[in-house]
């Protein structure tokens, strides 16, 4: 890899290259020039072509990308760069912009607000927020979030198309005005032990994605940007979070689980859905976590964790393979429960190798802290109650709770 300048969606491509790195981002910087703040006669084609001209001669040796964003701020990615030669460029560029305040103060001094620099080894997390916020601010500025219909015009054709920033932001106004009581719906988690009857122990709160995409007429597929994917999963925690909070009457007398973006925890709509939950249901409130989400940031979520344990509630990680179950330990992550998810290819003979070590994983674990999840026939609550798993969640389970519903979950 080599330094790349650019310019034309630069924001999409610095989200793309923060991504890349995540997972090796040692010996990484961010440097974010604030040129957003400077004079207007500053802002001109000549004067970016200036300066970018001068940040590519100084760092053309080092691997990375120079972004000119839309609002004239300038971020540049870079790895193996050292201190002395970071210095050399800042000097440079408030030299270039030495009449500017942004460069230098009344007194002639260094204004802090020209540059920021980041460690991307532990910093990562903060300069993809940044990288996202540009992003979605760009593209609210866009005019092209959808077509205007002409009237007479003949419908297009519902092709279902890729999830852009602008279409984003396109559906971020549809969900505003949205009435999210006709999308919310409740998958019951019960306890199924042989010979006993079912008990229902809470209801899973989860926001149905093909209604959403009815009650926004969106042809989109929300989950073919992964990035973008995620930001829309936050709007819709906060959306479910004031539902919620709004009419505590009818959703908050119950045991019931939340799966949430780590950031929502963090959210002033959390904060608000807290004071509204009675004191007495917090015990059996749950708030699942991915367990992706875990290992992007394990730092936010040991922050996470200890947030919502300390209000009163129970913690779950949800999204849990057979294989990565094996590998997580109950006592390091300080999690309450855990989800593991069923499917029709594991083994039915529970004494098998394989088995056995699944086994062993859940009694340490704990066997009433398991839910077997996604089961869709007896094989899987049989399955479970023979590892010693007594709570499960799917369809089957659905139809047992009510056999008459119509709604598929």
């Amino acid at each position: 890899m080599a330094i790349a300048i650019y310019h034309k969606d630069a924001e999409i491509k610095l989200v793309e290259m923060l991504t890349g790195i995540r997972d090796d981002s040692l010996g990484w910087r961010m440097m974010h020039f604030h040129f957003s703040q400077l004079l207007d006669h500053y802002k001109s084609d000549y004067q970016n072509k200036i300066t970018l001209n001068l940040i590519k001669d100084h760092v053309r040796d080092f691997d990375g990308g120079v972004f000119l964003c839309d609002d004239y701020d300038i971020v540049v990615i870079i790895r193996g760069i050292n201190k002395s030669q970071v210095e050399q460029l800042l000097f440079r560029l408030r030299y270039l912009f030495s009449d500017d305040p942004l460069a230098y103060n009344a007194e002639s001094q260094e204004n802090e607000s020209f540059c920021t620099m980041r460690d991307l080894s532990v910093g990562w997390h903060q300069a993809q927020e940044l990288a996202k916020m540009k992003l979605i601010r760009t593209a609210r500025k866009s005019s092209i979030l959808r077509p205007i219909a002409l009237p007479g015009a003949a419908p297009q054709e519902d092709v279902i198309r890729p999830l852009t920033p602008a279409r984003l932001v396109g559906l971020e106004n549809d969900i505003a005005k949205a009435d999210f009581s006709r999308v919310v719906r409740r998958q019951p988690v019960c306890a199924i032990k042989p010979g006993k009857p079912l008990t229902q122990v809470f209801d899973e709160m989860y926001i149905h994605i093909g209604h959403l995409r009815r009650i926004t007429l969106a042809s989109v597929d929300f989950t073919s940007n992964r990035w973008l994917f995620k930001y829309l999963t936050e709007m819709l925690d906060h959306k479910m979070l004031e539902l919620l909070a709004a009419r505590e009457k009818e959703y908050l007398t119950k045991p019931l689980s939340l799966n949430l973006n780590i950031q929502t925890v963090f959210s002033d709509a959390f904060a608000r859905f807290d004071e509204r939950v009675p004191a007495r249901l917090k015990s059996s409130v749950v708030i699942e976590i991915q367990l992706s989400d875990v290992f992007t940031d394990m730092r936010a979520f040991m922050a996470a964790r200890d947030n919502v344990q300390k209000l009163g509630y129970k913690v779950c990680l949800d999204g849990m393979s057979y294989l990565s179950f094996l590998q997580v330990d109950r006592k390091s992550l300080g999690f309450d429960l855990a989800k593991l998810q069923w499917n029709a290819d594991m083994k039915s003979d529970v004494a098998s190798e394989e088995n056995q070590q699944l086994k062993d994983a859940i009694d340490r674990c704990g066997t009433g802290r398991i839910i077997l999840c996604h089961c869709d026939n007896e094989n899987a609550v049989d399955f479970g109650n023979a590892l010693g798993v007594s709570l499960f969640q799917g369809r089957y389970v659905d139809n047992l709770v009510n056999p008459a519903a119509k709604v598929v979950n």
